[in-house]
């Protein structure tokens, strides 16, 4: 027997449709989606939309918020800050910050996470890198988030804190491989992999992943050209830019989708654009880290969906970060309206996108719209104001969250 959520209104392909019910099935996707039910007893208030998507985090790095001095470039902070939190690092005070990160992504209407986890050794009392991914897993269990955990390949550098991230492809793979089956089936947790970045990362790391990718038919993801020293790296190390020596790999593909991708040329996101991944922009990290500003004139222009995410977790609100990275391209271009005129869609439509139907695409998983066949992931916006719906979901998607379902299941808020 089907069961079934009630809506005074819920955004259902590009419309605002009101008097919505939807039905779904024990394992949590939509059977069926129908409007003007007449069940007013039972109806749900305010607006459902489809759950956010947050495309990136590094969950353990919600612990930086309890550094209050400031670095004083992206290297300093790496040192003295990253590295001094992941060598202080116990499994339980890992745990407990990604706990604090999920139910705040949770509060903000984010139902599904794609955590980019590359801590895997001496993290006490945890005796090997498969206990402390379990531990990842079972914190969402525990809060009820959706994971698309990305296990990340990091083999290179000689740093302490840099222990802590490193594995052989080998092993790595063995891993993967296990989790991906064991997890198969749930409807929750699904597994994906990432070279962590062209610093930290070998060749064989990328490539290997890159086929492991391939092989289980997951989506593979990596940081890539963050900061403008990435370019010169690049050049100095494989003689090419970032994009470039990964196209020369052969592993750009439909596939790999790009955490960043703020110093790409023109000519390299139009490539990008051809081979069909997915950018995955993080603005308030970007901005904190003092990365740069992401063209996204031009990964519009070609044809390359945006998504977004939360990275550091130094604030948690995808629906501040799609406001930021619209924002942040009146600034680089000093003109409004750069990302309107390119894709001809209303501002709020875009940045609805951004966190809900592109978020997906960079995760390949069926969420991201309320459609028979995807999951019921929802989060409902109230419509306590006297603004009308587009404008309530512009002004206020993100800080109006009144509920939040994964599965059809109701998540308590009250964390």
């Amino acid at each position: 027997m089907p069961k079934k959520l009630l809506f005074e209104y819920a955004y259902i392909g590009s419309k605002i449709e009101k008097d919505v019910t939807i039905e779904f099935d024990d394992k949590g996707i939509i059977t069926a989606v129908s409007k003007g039910n007449s069940d007013h007893k039972q109806i749900t208030k305010g607006i459902a939309l489809p759950g956010f998507v947050n495309g990136h985090s590094h969950s353990f790095q919600y612990g930086l918020r309890n550094y209050t001095s400031t670095p004083q470039d992206f290297k300093d902070w790496v040192k003295n800050y990253l590295y001094d939190l992941v060598e202080n690092l116990t499994l339980e005070s890992m745990k407990r910050l990604t706990k604090k990160a999920y139910e705040e992504m949770l509060i903000s209407g984010i139902t599904t996470v794609a955590e980019f986890h590359y801590l895997y050794k001496d993290l006490p009392p945890a005796t090997s890198p498969k206990e402390v991914i379990n531990g990842i897993i079972e914190v969402a269990k525990e809060v009820g988030i959706r994971l698309r955990l990305f296990l990340s390949g990091y083999d290179l550098g000689s740093k302490p804190a840099q222990k802590k991230f490193q594995m052989s492809f080998e092993e790595l793979k063995k891993i993967v491989t296990e989790l991906h089956f064991q997890y198969l089936n749930d409807p929750q947790i699904s597994i994906g992999v990432a070279p962590h970045s062209l610093h930290g990362a070998s060749e064989e790391m990328i490539l290997g992943l890159s086929d492991l990718a391939n092989e289980l038919d997951i989506p593979c993801h990596i940081h890539l050209a963050e900061q403008y020293s990435d370019i010169e790296e690049a050049r100095e190390s494989f003689n090419d830019t970032p994009l470039g020596y990964l196209n020369r790999l052969g592993i750009i593909t439909e596939r790999l989708h790009i955490i960043h991708g703020i110093w790409l040329t023109q000519e390299e996101i139009k490539l990008f654009g051809k081979k069909g991944g997915t950018l995955v922009c993080n603005p308030i990290t970007n901005m904190y880290l003092g990365d740069g500003i992401v063209n996204l004139d031009e990964y519009y222009q070609y044809g390359v969906p945006v998504s977004l995410g939360t990275d550091a977790n130094t604030q948690i609100n995808l629906a501040e970060e799609s406001l930021m990275a619209e924002y942040l391209q009146r600034l680089k271009f000093l003109k409004m309206g750069v990302l309107t005129a390119k894709s001809g869609e209303d501002l709020w439509r875009i940045r609805l996108k951004m966190i809900t139907e592109n978020g997906a695409k960079s995760l390949d998983l069926p969420i991201g719209s309320i459609e028979v066949g995807k999951y019921c992931d929802l989060a409902v916006i109230n419509l306590d104001t006297e603004l009308n719906s587009e404008q309530k979901i512009h002004f206020t998607i993100g800080h109006a969250i009144s509920e939040v379902i994964v599965g059809g299941q109701k998540i308590n808020l009250n964390c």
